[in-house]
């Protein structure tokens, strides 16, 4: 695929015109308006909400609007840096190369779209009149950035830098800007919280209900960020961990690659290190399997795969105790993508439990 020259700049310009030109009404305070968008919907990162939403003296339609607009603002940025990366090109052919050009490629496309959904979204919010319509547009620009993510761990590679940053805020926006518009009145407020309830929600309190390993806020936040409250089922939430569950380990493994090709780490660590990275990339595949067989619909199959995700970990102790040993600390970073990792497959098979 040949990069535009010209997309990504022009989107930019043109979000950041809509933003100047903008206009809202004062109605209710921001942090008054963030908590409730954070009641209705539990993925709502508040800090964020509270810091990204400006000015303070916006109504709800306004803030909702700044918010579908700071999504197009990351989508935008994030396509132009990635058309800049993919126009410098490379002179190398390795494998990790490639896969990284042809990840990089989908996620120009999904960032493009991206921008153009959380655009209309804006639009359609600034009518004050068209909650349907706004929150549609704000579900295809989560799953088109949630895409880019995904185009990353289907083949093995951590998001880079400044790329993932982008990815995560631009997700959150499209989550932030759709629960705000469920505060404008009672009765979509009830609507909107029944349907996260009645899927994301619900599932993960059955899940941990039935599993006391379960981290209910972890399972909760994630998978609420990897599908829309209003199209998920156990399956695809059960599917959605495994992906998550690709993510983690895939990240466990650079962290630790990382570490071993780090001239400071201490050598007695090292066999520990490539004992773990072995064991995540490993999980990375029976993850991936265990998506398959889910989608296939055959449980046993996919239970199975997340029983040898479990045991490894645990056999090898890669799921902390192992970690925690490293001297002269233990490398944060890598315990929590480890331990992550380990409560997505917890979480996927208590899901898979659930369905039976």
């Amino acid at each position: 695929m040949k990069p535009s020259t010209t997309r990504p700049v022009a989107l930019v310009a043109a979000v950041l015109a809509s933003i100047l030109s903008s206009a809202c009404t004062v109605d209710a305070t921001l942090a008054l308006t963030c908590k409730a968008a954070a009641a209705i919907d539990v993925r709502v990162n508040l800090q964020m909400c509270e810091s990204l939403m400006v000015p303070k003296d916006k109504d709800a339609w306004g803030m909702a609007r700044n918010a579908a607009d700071e999504g197009a603002i990351n989508a935008a940025v994030a396509a132009n840096a990635i058309n800049k990366t993919l126009l410098a090109g490379s002179a190398s052919v390795a494998r990790e190369s490639l896969l990284m050009n042809a990840a990089l490629g989908m996620c120009l496309r999904r960032f493009e779209q991206a921008t153009l959904s959380f655009s209309n979204a804006s639009k359609e919010i600034g009518q004050r009149r068209n909650q349907l319509g706004g929150r549609n547009k704000l579900d295809g620009a989560l799953a088109q950035v949630q895409e880019c993510k995904d185009a990353f761990a289907m083949r093995g590679l951590p998001q880079p830098q400044p790329l993932a940053q982008n990815t995560t805020d631009a997700i959150q926006m499209a989550i932030i800007a759709n629960a705000i518009i469920c505060t404008v009145d009672a009765a979509v407020a009830s609507n909107c919280k029944a349907a996260l309830s009645a899927t994301v929600d619900s599932t993960c309190k059955a899940a941990a209900a039935s599993d006391p390993r379960v981290n209910l806020q972890l399972c909760v936040s994630q998978l609420g960020v990897s599908i829309s409250g209003r199209t998920a089922n156990a399956w695809s939430l059960a599917k959605a961990a495994c992906d998550e569950g690709v993510y983690k380990v895939i990240l466990a493994g650079s962290d630790a690659t990382t570490l071993l090709e780090d001239k400071s780490t201490v050598p007695s660590n090292k066999p520990v290190l490539e004992t773990c990275a072995a064991v995540y990339d490993k999980a990375g595949m029976a993850f991936t399997q265990a998506g398959e067989q889910i989608e296939l619909r055959n449980l046993a199959a996919a239970t199975s795969r997340m029983d040898e995700v479990l045991a490894k970990a645990q056999e090898k102790q890669c799921d902390g105790a192992a970690l925690r040993a490293l001297v002269p600390t233990p490398p944060q970073k890598l315990l929590q993508n480890a331990a992550d990792s380990v409560q997505m497959a917890i979480i996927a098979k208590a899901i898979i439990n659930l369905i039976k």
